[in-house]
C-alpha cells in the first residue's frame, strides 16, 4: 500500500519532482563556482544568511506544490466515486498543468481517464501547456495570500473511499463501458 501511494504520488508530482531536481543541480553548480563562493564569503553576515536562506528554499516550494496535488488527488477521487465523471467536479482544476495531472490520475483510478483527457483537450489544453493561466492572465495573483494556500499550503484532506471499494468501482465502471 505504502509503495502503490509513493508511485501515485510520483506519478501526480513528476513534473514538481524534475523542477526539484534541477534547482538542486543549478544551486549545487552555484556554490561549487568559487566566484560565487567568494563573493558570498565577502558578503556581511546578514547579506550571507539572507542569500542561503533564499536560494536553498528553492526546492522546497514544487515540493509543497506536489504535496497539495496530492491532496487534490485524494479529493478528486472520491469525488469521482461518489458522483461518477462530472464537468463541473473538474472544471475547478484546469488552471494549471500539476492540476490536471492530479485531476487525470484520479479519474484514471476509477476508469474516466480517456473522458477526463477529451474534457481537458476540448477546454484547449495540450500536453505543452505547462504555466498556469493565472501568469498570462492575472500575474500579481503571485502576490495573494489565496494562491499561496492552495498552492503551497492545501489542507490536509482524509480520503473517505478506500482503495478496495475503488478497485470494485473500477471494474464496474470497465465492464459498463464494454457494452
Amino acid at each position: 500500500m505504502v509503495l502503490k501511494t509513493f508511485i501515485v504520488y510520483f506519478r501526480i508530482s513528476y513534473l514538481l519532482h524534475a523542477v526539484s531536481l534541477i534547482e538542486l543541480l543549478l544551486l549545487y553548480l552555484l556554490y561549487s563556482n568559487n566566484g560565487f563562493h567568494d563573493w558570498l564569503h565577502g558578503c556581511s553576515r546578514v547579506v550571507f544568511v539572507i542569500v542561503n536562506v533564499c536560494l536553498l528554499s528553492i526546492p522546497f516550494f514544487p515540493q509543497l506544490d506536489a504535496r497539495s496535488r496530492y491532496q487534490n488527488y485524494k479529493m478528486l477521487r472520491d469525488q469521482f466515486y461518489m458522483f461518477g465523471f462530472q464537468q463541473r467536479i473538474v472544471k475547478p482544476f484546469t488552471k494549471s498543468r500539476c492540476q490536471r495531472d492530479a485531476a487525470l490520475a484520479a479519474a484514471g483510478e476509477l476508469g474516466y481517464a480517456g473522458v477526463c483527457k477529451q474534457y481537458f483537450y476540448s477546454q484547449g489544453y495540450r500536453f505543452y501547456h505547462v504555466l498556469p493561466d493565472f501568469l498570462f492572465t492575472n500575474p500579481e495573483f503571485l502576490l495573494n495570500r489565496k494562491f499561496w494556500e492552495t498552492t503551497f499550503f492545501a489542507k490536509y484532506y482524509e480520503p473517505r473511499i478506500n482503495q478496495v471499494a475503488i478497485k470494485k468501482k473500477k471494474k464496474s465502471c470497465l465492464s459498463a463501458a464494454a457494452w
